[in-house]
């Protein structure tokens, strides 16, 4: 358990080892290699600061979570601490990632685990440079005689429940810098759990991501798997292009965020393709914004330009790349 910081570098040249304990996949690193990883990393250029969760058999106990959040902010406001004392013009932004879910029950030992946690995102909360990246995970275990609910069945049936942590922090609107990320097939369908909160998804079937017993970002051998724990990297890695490419805050990158994921399908009142991302920026930007609407049609030569992007942007119909974007057809730079 620690919170030191680890540089890009040293995380290049780490190999990974194959194990005698079948039960260690390594979670971490698939999901790492989903945000930053050379063949498939949505923001390679981050610099990533590592927090261990799990003892030395990969075990994970709740009280892990909570110890290592705290070490996380720890490192957080040393940052911004030594920022200050050099007179930075603007703190760094920090985006946590996570892709776990800790159940807590309503008594005992859990009970001190949530009035730690409650006071942890209290903290959270006074950040507008901290944006907090999670998934909504991959569904609750079935009761005694029943079966395992499917994936497409789980939006109806399988809520985000109360206990679940971190995401059923999202039940309560004051914790704003919470992205809780949902998961879609590849139709852009919903699958696995939801919850009210979850204004975002992003593809959790069919991720290629790194695997076991390679060169953790210069290997070679890819995989496979499904789950929401791919949801969150792909966010975070869009939020950081985001801040990079705005110099943004992390929670002016949220809500960009927001902004921008769209549904696959028009009139779908019972929400089963979710507004998405899909795998965020694939270009360049060539400018910050896109045109504001005017709000008459002009004949002059700005007008014609408008008139000209509008038209590019339309026939990308929101399915193709224009200007760095999948745009939606309402934010289209139409002169109005």
């Amino acid at each position: 358990m620690g919170g030191d910081d680890e540089s890009i570098a040293d995380l290049r040249g780490i190999k990974l080892t194959g194990s005698n304990q079948p039960k260690i996949d390594y979670h971490g690193t698939k999901v790492l290699s989903k945000l930053l990883g050379a063949k498939n990393g949505i923001a390679k250029s981050v610099t990533p600061i590592l927090v261990k969760i799990t003892d030395q058999a990969g075990g994970v106990k709740p009280w892990y979570y909570p110890m290592a959040l705290q070490a996380v902010y720890d490192t957080i406001e040393r940052h911004m601490r030594e920022d200050k004392s050099v007179g930075a013009p603007k703190p760094k932004q920090f985006l946590i990632l996570d892709a776990v879910t800790v159940r807590l029950a309503s008594h005992g030992a859990s009970a001190n685990l949530r009035i730690q946690l409650d006071e942890l995102f209290e903290r959270s909360r006074l950040l507008d440079n901290v944006v907090h990246v999670t998934c909504t995970g991959n569904g609750n275990l079935p009761r005694p005689g029943e079966k395992a609910t499917s994936p497409w069945k789980q939006y109806l049936d399988d809520p985000i429940k109360p206990n679940a942590v971190p995401q059923a922090y999202g039940y309560n609107d004051a914790n704003h810098n919470l992205v809780v990320v949902g998961g879609i097939d590849k139709k852009g369908r919903i699958i696995y759990q939801t919850a009210p909160f979850v204004r975002v998804s992003a593809p959790a079937a069919g991720i290629e991501v790194a695997t076991p017993g390679i060169g953790l970002f210069e290997g070679t051998e890819y995989g496979i798997s499904d789950g929401t724990s791919f949801t969150s990297p792909v966010v975070a890695g869009v939020l950081a292009t985001f801040i990079s490419a705005y110099g943004e805050t992390a929670v002016e990158a949220k809500e960009r965020l927001y902004r921008l994921a769209y549904s696959r399908e028009g009139g779908d009142p019972e929400m089963l393709y979710p507004p998405a991302v899909y795998n965020g920026l694939g270009l360049t930007p060539t400018k910050p914004e896109a045109p504001a609407p005017t709000t008459t049609v002009r004949e002059d030569e700005e007008s014609k330009n408008d008139m000209t992007e509008c038209e590019a942007c339309t026939e990308a119909a929101g399915q193709e790349f224009w200007d760095g974007f999948i745009w939606t057809l309402e934010d289209c730079p139409c002169p109005r």
